[in-house]
């Protein structure tokens, strides 16, 4: 029963599994917020405090690298205007770069708030129609915006403002989303906003888990898509089976990223014009799933 047990937790993460000497990717299908097994899990120790206060100082700022790559992923603020009136305080979470998602309202950039035990996964089931949809959103969603919020609270001549997913002072989970050419780590990581007034406002970080796993791909023109001309020039046209709306990637031969772009509809336009010459992999993110892509720029 153990070994049972143990195996159906490793196809559960989707892990790679050695079989006859070969590592075979299988599809994740979720994380649990909360769980820290076999997820790479990180507490914080001591806990990243970030208190903003109107005396001052009123913007303080801390940064998380979720995968210990050398590259800052997340910045949270918290922040208190250091007028007297009109106020306002907030605590801010933003991506740092493209490859990060955050799981958010659409309609404004509100981080959604998960409690202990939600299901994380690439389709997470939308709310109730009286609720705003959701999306992931990276820092080129979120950035016309200017920042994204856990909670966010206001007094002004028109009166007093209180909005956000994170106005109790009880912890909750921000689903993330570390995407890569071939690995897309799903996780969370765990916050609390407290002290929530237009005096002071204080966010703690206290721990993230990060899933190792690697998602199994379509390759894009198995699933109906039609990308042309194949070798390009300068520019690539991508024509989805059905419309819809998405994230597309242009990864070089080494994993970096050189392009990013959302598309809506059917037909989207890729200028390669600023690429050198060589191999290059599309990776388009789409509701339906996450497809892949090589073509050759001329």
């Amino acid at each position: 029963m153990a070994a049972n047990l143990y195996s159906s937790l490793l196809l559960r993460c989707g892990l790679l599994l050695a079989l006859g000497g070969v590592s075979r990717p299988l599809q994740a299908q979720y994380v649990l917020t909360g769980d820290i097994m076999p997820s790479r899990y990180t507490d914080l120790v001591p806990d990243q405090v970030l208190t903003a206060r109107r005396a001052g100082p009123n913007i303080v700022s801390g940064l998380l690298d979720l995968n210990q790559d050398g590259r800052n992923d997340l910045e949270f603020t918290a922040y208190a205007s250091s007028s007297s009136f009109p106020t306002d305080a907030e605590a801010r979470l933003m991506p740092l770069h493209d490859d990060i998602r955050l799981y958010t309202d659409i309609q404004t950039p509100m981080i959604a708030r998960f409690v202990p035990g939600d299901t994380i996964q690439h389709n997470i089931r939308q709310p109730n129609p009286l609720v705003p949809s959701r999306m992931w959103a990276n820092r080129s969603t979120i950035y016309p915006y200017g920042f994204s919020w856990l909670t966010r609270l206001g007094s002004n001549p028109a009166g007093s403002n209180r909005f956000g997913n994170w106005l109790t002072t009880e912890d909750g989970y921000v689903a993330i989303r570390l995407m890569s050419l071939t690995v897309d780590r799903m996780g969370w990581v765990r916050v609390q906003v407290s002290a929530v007034t237009t005096e002071q406002l204080t966010i703690t970080v206290k721990d993230f888990s990060l899933s190792n796993v690697v998602l199994g791909q379509q390759k894009a023109t198995q699933a109906g898509w039609q990308i042309y001309p194949v070798p390009a020039a300068d520019y690539l046209m991508l024509q989805a089976p059905a419309a819809t709306t998405g994230h597309l990637t242009v990864y070089d031969a080494l994993g970096k990223p050189h392009l990013a772009s959302s598309f809506t509809g059917t037909r989207h336009q890729l200028d390669l014009s600023a690429l050198a010459a060589g191999m290059y992999v599309i990776r388009i993110e789409t509701a339906a799933g996450t497809f892949t892509q090589r073509v050759t720029k001329l």
